[in-house]
């Protein structure tokens, strides 16, 4: 009874501290936020059911993020995801400028926008990033890159339209 008690208040820790950042995660490939909840839904269910063992709060978050990105994967690959939806108010900030960009960021595709949200919304580093999502540090690399120039040329056509 104390170790399910022990168990379930950890779930409820993680749940509580990454709840917000895998949403945003897994809203960055689905572009829909109902389906990034029901993923981060199913991540946090696997982490019950399954009890993984962390060496540390680093491991188990970087377990949750690869869970998040496995599972959104899952679902893309069940779905057709053609249609663009706005950017949620619960994913956005009060700076208009930041609405902007992080709708502009949802249109990129998910190889680029993973990396790119990662990197500078979640502060993972490239070496981070490439282990959670299975692919090389240069891989990585290329793809932020690619991705910030993808970025500044859809920023610089929409610089006569006025942010939302």
């Amino acid at each position: 009874m104390e170790k399910q008690r022990e168990c379930s208040e950890e779930v409820e820790g993680a749940v509580f501290r990454y709840s917000q950042m895998l949403v945003k995660i897994a809203f960055t490939y689905l572009k829909s936020m109902h389906d990034a909840e029901d993923v981060v839904q199913d991540v946090f269910i696997i982490y019950m059911t399954k009890s993984p063992k962390f060496s540390d709060e680093e491991h188990r978050r970087n377990w949750l993020v690869r869970c998040t990105i496995n599972k959104s994967k899952d679902l893309l690959r069940m779905a057709w995801y053609k249609k663009w939806l706005p950017v949620p108010e619960e994913l956005t900030s009060e700076e208009p400028e930041e609405v902007g960009i992080l709708q502009l960021i949802w249109q990129l595709e998910p190889k680029y926008r993973a990396p790119l949200y990662l990197h500078y919304c979640e502060g993972y580093s490239l070496n981070e990033i490439a282990v959670m999502m299975n692919k090389k540090v240069s891989t990585i690399g290329t793809h932020l890159a690619r991705a910030r120039k993808k970025l500044e040329m859809m920023m610089r056509e929409n610089e006569e339209l006025p942010v939302q």
